[in-house]
């Protein structure tokens, strides 16, 4: 595609090529759906403040798992390095110096709360869990529950997150912002893959809408 530049001086006007720009496929093929293509891509680009904080939370949420304590209520049980990296060195040294935890690992959600002063926030989240079936929560936090189990992480850690970024604000406030970012963000993102996998069938000659292995990763 091309197009030319106003004569200067009675000089012949230069061509100049232009890019395919982005969804050069969706365009071509499915011009239908290219306008709702680059809104998707320009939501996430408005959104891009959020990535760091979507990176941190996603990868904290999805590599701790729910556990059950000797009273049968659901625990979180953290992975270090996740949840090292989402509160910073600061406040991974505050907490395991306030448990006397020789790993995040080993503390708990209470533990979690009393170090970090989150824990009214962490006992209604507590409160709203244990109106399900915590067992069954428990054993299919990664079939049938795992909606219900991610919400769940998502929220302990979004409290504990709000600690690093927002440590003068109302903690519920905070947490709760926080997870409503997370969300929209993860909704953005979702909506573009969904039109980077058209445009990318669609220049493999296949069916623009088969689908591929989901695979979350932030950007």
């Amino acid at each position: 595609m091309y197009f030319h530049a106003p004569a200067h001086l009675g000089e012949p006007a230069p061509q100049i090529q232009v890019g395919p720009g982005p969804f050069p496929n969706i365009r071509q093929k499915m011009p239908a759906l290219y306008s709702d293509a680059i809104a998707a891509q320009n939501a996430l680009q408005n959104m891009s403040a959020f990535k760091e904080s979507f990176t941190l939370l996603q990868a904290a949420t999805g590599n701790a798992r729910l556990a059950l304590n000797q009273a049968d209520q659901v625990v979180i049980v953290p992975d270090d390095d996740a949840t090292a990296n989402l509160l910073g060195p600061k406040l991974v040294q505050a907490v395991l110096k306030q448990t006397g935890k020789t790993a995040l690992k080993y503390v708990l959600g209470e533990e979690f709360g009393r170090a970090l002063s989150v824990l009214d926030l962490f006992f209604k989240v507590k409160a709203a869990l244990e109106m399900a079936d915590s067992r069954d929560l428990v054993n299919n936090q990664r079939g049938s529950r795992f909606r219900d189990a991610k919400r769940y992480k998502l929220r302990f850690f979004c409290a504990l997150y709000a600690r690093r970024v927002s440590p003068t604000s109302p903690p519920t406030e905070a947490a709760w912002a926080l997870e409503d970012g997370f969300n929209r963000y993860e909704q953005a993102l979702s909506n573009l893959w969904k039109f980077e996998g058209i445009e990318r069938n669609l220049s493999a000659g296949a069916n623009p809408y088969q689908r591929e292995a989901p695979t979350m990763r932030a950007r």
